[in-house]
């Protein structure tokens, strides 16, 4: 940019664009981000790239900032593909550096801005946990961070808290990674991996009971809470199980789907569970 300025020829915002793509594509975001402060008036196009720079050089502050404006009206620069195309970029960016903290966050920005879930999001937060296992082969539990898996675990059932809240649907990948780790990593997440698979199940059964205008249980009197608060304070729940319901777990199945959920479930069934049973179609408690 100097350069074309010392020449007499003064970049316009197409140019500077372009050189900022170019700066994230070569991996020097931080040039990306000296070229956009060059930037008079920013459009949508070279907010949506120094977002892309905000999350590469870790500054997530900044990115969530952008998606704060966009889903207040304050911004309104940014086109709704380009919104969502920034949510799947944070979300993947921030799983792959560890940041569950900020993907946790940014999930909740994108839900209370009154958007769903696409295919692209979960499969970029799919892609940022990498953790269904590759065909032909299994995690290797002894060459894995186990704190880090128990976050990632952890930050699935947030997720899965926060879409109950909007009575929104899962995807089945997702869930089937939740359970897989759940019964990798043993102990209590294998427990709480076997409560959401039974409630699915439950879920299920709800669902052809209100067919047959048998309804559902009463569940006035007892205690509803979410996955993290369960797995938070199973101490203080363990001993009155019965007393408390639990988030119904919907989800996003096709017919190819069943074979990788009823695994993903069988991994963290107990011996003295009951069968467990399959509809793609989901409910509500």
């Amino acid at each position: 940019v100097s350069r074309m300025k010392y020449s007499g020829l003064k970049p316009n915002i197409k140019t500077l664009t372009a050189l900022m793509g170019a700066c994230i594509s070569a991996k020097k975001s931080e040039l990306a981000l000296e070229v956009f402060d060059k930037i008079p008036t920013p459009d949508g196009y070279s907010i949506s790239l120094v977002f892309r720079a905000y999350c590469d050089t870790g500054d997530y502050d900044s990115a969530k900032d952008t998606l704060v404006r966009e889903g207040d009206g304050s911004g309104k620069q940014l086109s709704g593909k380009q919104i969502m195309s920034s949510y799947k970029y944070i979300l993947q960016s921030s799983l792959e550096n560890g940041r569950y903290d900020v993907a946790e966050e940014a999930m909740g920005l994108l839900l209370g801005a009154g958007f769903i879930p696409s295919k692209k999001i979960y499969r970029a937060m799919q892609d940022g946990l990498d953790l269904l296992p590759k065909k032909g082969g299994r995690k290797d539990k002894e060459t894995t961070n186990v704190e880090d898996d128990e976050k990632k675990f952890d930050f699935l059932l947030s997720v899965l808290d926060m879409l109950d809240a909007r009575k929104l649907q899962f995807d089945c990948n997702l869930y089937a990674a939740l359970l897989f780790e759940g019964s990798r990593l043993g102990g209590l997440r294998k427990k709480i991996g076997s409560f959401i698979a039974e409630r699915r199940s439950e879920t299920s059964n709800v669902s052809r009971k209100i067919e047959v205008d048998v309804g559902p249980v009463d569940v006035s009197n007892k205690l509803e809470i979410g996955w993290q608060n369960l797995i938070e304070n199973y101490s203080e729940y363990r001993d009155r199980l019965d007393d408390i319901v639990l988030p119904t777990i919907r989800l996003r199945t096709g017919e190819r789907d069943i074979r990788l959920v009823l695994a993903a479930e069988k991994g963290v069934t107990y011996k003295n569970n009951r069968q467990r049973s399959f509809t793609g179609n989901t409910n509500e408690r």
